[in-house]
């Protein structure tokens, strides 16, 4: 009975004081971005390419060199900078939050992705130094990404729409819905309009981003009135026909959707144009893609 009397009031007396049982956690105004550490001189941080140019492909060594636990995180949109000129600097876009205990080390991944799509594949082992952060519409795509889950096949292309001022077409996974928003938020900081189609490129042993297009893919919605016999062609700049997609099919009346898969390797560079005729010689709809 003696017992329970001392656990009640030694309860009683820490809710008067304003004590917890459990080490409280840190609000979230406490993490202070890891930058801010460095320049005080209260961490330290050793930053190596993991090789590769994608996803976790850094190593962060951090070292805290104060006497008090400090809360930082890794910001995205932070342009992390090789030292070696002829390699990519890398762009963080996943927000890392770290708690170091006085004097403790710890080693984290940044996940980011290459923000040059010229230069070459970091090699494991390669230095990098803390960097800056990017232009404002840059932070704003690295945050949104670190929100939102998106395909990591998609995110290096984001991020070249944005460094590397690479068409928003590609931006592509094969589940189009998962990768819509990501898109229109691009246009949006860019000021353009979201294409209706999207692009693949070859594959170069040489570089990381080949240039090439070879495939041209989407959805295109037309809707016939009546029964009608439907062709669907490419054309060029000309007008001479690049492709036959459909060729005389029999379709009836109501909403229709023709699944783009269009190889366009070797083709030349302009504007094309798909035209969906009903009945030999009326035009239903039109839709146009470039090829850079």
């Amino acid at each position: 009975m003696f017992v329970k009397q001392i656990i009640l009031f030694a309860f009683f007396v820490s809710l008067f004081l304003g004590f917890s049982w459990k080490h409280p956690l840190p609000e979230k105004d406490k993490y202070i971005a890891l930058a801010t550490y460095l320049k005080e001189g209260k961490v330290r941080a050793k930053l190596m390419s993991l090789g590769g140019h994608s996803e976790n492909c850094m190593s962060i060594e951090l070292k805290n060199l104060s006497k008090d636990t400090v809360f930082l995180f890794l910001e995205p949109g932070r342009r992390l900078l090789a030292s070696d000129t002829t390699m990519q600097d890398i762009l963080i876009v996943k927000k890392e939050e770290v708690l170091l205990t006085p004097l403790a080390s710890k080693k984290i991944n940044g996940y980011g992705f290459c923000c040059e799509s010229t230069n070459r594949s970091p090699k494991t082992g390669t230095s990098y130094a803390i960097g800056h952060m990017a232009p404002a519409f840059w932070v704003k795509v690295a945050e949104f990404i670190s929100n939102n889950k998106f395909p990591s096949e998609a995110l290096q292309s984001a991020v070249w729409v944005m460094s590397n001022d690479h068409d928003i077409t590609s931006v592509y996974a094969q589940d189009e819905d998962a990768v819509r928003p990501l898109r229109k938020l691009l246009g949006e900081v860019k000021g353009v309009a979201v294409p209706w189609y999207s692009k693949t490129y070859e594959k170069d042993t040489d570089r990381v981003f080949s240039g090439k297009e070879n495939y041209i893919l989407g959805k295109i919605p037309y809707k016939l009135k009546n029964n009608a016999i439907v062709s669907i062609v490419v054309r060029d700049k000309w007008g001479t026909i690049a492709k036959t997609l459909v060729e005389e099919a029999a379709k009836g009346p109501g909403p229709q959707e023709y699944e783009l898969e269009l190889n366009v390797k070797g083709w030349g560079k302009g504007e094309y144009v798909i035209t969906i005729m009903e009945d030999y010689s009326h035009v239903n709809t039109t839709f146009s893609f470039k090829i850079n």
